[in-house]
């Protein structure tokens, strides 16, 4: 099974950036270009599936990708297990406030990316967890074929991470930028292998197969 794993663009935001997470934050109009041009990107690749978060950022990246299939797919599947994590009582603030309106937060979760949740959200294992269930399930359904998922940093990460074999504490090292596209490969031993990461989509440039999976041709 091949998955074509896709983050949404741009959000609006402030003059500062905030923590958002998993509320319904909207794309900026740069936002709403980069998901095009991932849409363009994809276009000549033959998807069995689209998935995406229920945010709408998602979705709209999701849609740009469904609309360039031929013929246009439908319906979408929305799947509240790639949404973004809950940031809790951060959400609306920089880094800088949380630091300095709730001591010890960042520290204590930084000490325990696996469990901690005492900012009323989502620790990092709990999103994690979730993300990876919702990908068995979607491998159980589509082994053997071509899915897409649109969804977020965090939710891609993880699955990019449980690619790689890597832990919590690695996840930065997967650069992850707007409208990018990253992909996994599942193999009939089992296994899952990371094949791209981070790839952006330059104007008009559209991938085949063999660009996005070395490994094009062989069964899987």
């Amino acid at each position: 099974m091949r998955v074509i794993l896709v983050r949404h663009g741009q959000v609006q935001q402030g003059p500062k950036a905030t923590f958002y997470g998993g509320a319904d934050v909207p794309l900026s109009s740069l936002g709403q270009l980069e998901a095009q041009k991932a849409g363009v990107f994809l276009k000549e690749i033959r998807f069995d599936h689209i998935v995406c978060s229920p945010l709408s950022r998602a979705r709209y990246g999701a849609n740009q990708v469904a609309e360039r299939q031929e013929p246009v797919f439908e319906p979408l599947e929305s799947v509240d297990g790639f949404r973004e994590i809950d940031r809790g009582r951060w959400f609306g603030l920089t880094q800088e406030e949380v630091l300095r309106e709730w001591p010890g937060d960042w520290e204590a979760h930084q000490a325990n990316l696996e469990n901690w949740r005492e900012h009323g959200g989502e620790s990092i294992g709990d999103l994690r967890d979730r993300v990876l269930e919702s990908l068995e399930i979607l491998r159980s359904r589509w082994f053997g074929r071509t899915i897409c998922i649109v969804s977020h940093l965090f939710p891609t990460r993880a699955m990019l991470a449980f690619g790689a074999g890597q832990d919590l504490t690695e996840w930065e090292r997967f650069k992850i930028p707007t409208a990018s596209i990253s992909a996994l490969e599942f193999t009939s031993r089992g296994s899952c292998e990371v094949a791209l990461v981070g790839k952006v989509p330059q104007k008009d440039e559209v991938a085949s197969e063999s660009s996005l999976f070395p490994s094009f041709g062989k069964t899987t």
